[in-house]
C-alpha cells in the first residue's frame, strides 16, 4: 500500500515494520507462545504412520488374495493349508521362494489352485522340509513355475 502512494520500496518497508511494532518484543511474545496444535499433531501423525505399519502386510495380502499358513498338513489325498483341505487334482502349479527370517532359513511354497477366485496359497516350509514336499508335487505331476 505505501509503494502504491508514492513512497520508495525501503520507506515503504520501514514504516510497514513500525507498525507491527518492536520486533525484539514481537519475537518474545512468539517465544512465549507455542504452537498449541504442535502435540496434538504429534501424537496424530505418530498413531496413523503405527497403524500403517502394523497393517500394511496384512491389508495388501487381503487386496492381493495372498495368504500365509505357518502350519499345513499334507495327506495322501491332498493339502490342508489355510483352513482349507485341497486335493492334489486342484493343484495347478506351485513355486518356491527361498526367505531367511532371524538367521533361520525357509521356504515359502506358493500353489496355485484350479477353479478358485482367490487361486494362490502360500505355505511356509522349513529348509529341511522342501525337498520332500518338491518330490511330492513332482509324484503328483504338479508342475514347478517360476511366475503364476
Amino acid at each position: 500500500e505505501y509503494t502504491e502512494e508514492g513512497m520508495s520500496l525501503d520507506e515503504a518497508t520501514n514504516e510497514a515494520l513500525k507498525q507491527m511494532g518492536d520486533p525484539n518484543m514481537l519475537s518474545e511474545l512468539y517465544k512465549e507462545k507455542p504452537y498449541k496444535y504442535k502435540g496434538g499433531l504429534n501424537v496424530f501423525l505418530v498413531t496413523v504412520f503405527t497403524f500403517i505399519s502394523i497393517f500394511s502386510k496384512a491389508i495388501y495380502d487381503r487386496l492381493n488374495n495372498f495368504n500365509i499358513m505357518d502350519k499345513s498338513i499334507v495327506y495322501k489325498e491332498g493339502i490342508f493349508a489355510l483352513n482349507e483341505f485341497i486335493p492334489w487334482g486342484n493343484i495347478q502349479a506351485y513355486r518356491g521362494d527361498k526367505l531367511n527370517k532371524k538367521r533361520k532359513d525357509y521356504y515359502l511354497l506358493d500353489i496355485k489352485v484350479k477353479g478358485k477366485i482367490l487361486s494362490r496359497r502360500a505355505i511356509k516350509v522349513s529348509s529341511f522340509q522342501v525337498n520332500l514336499i518338491e518330490e511330492l508335487f513332482i509324484s503328483k505331476n504338479i508342475e514347478k513355475k517360476r511366475h503364476f
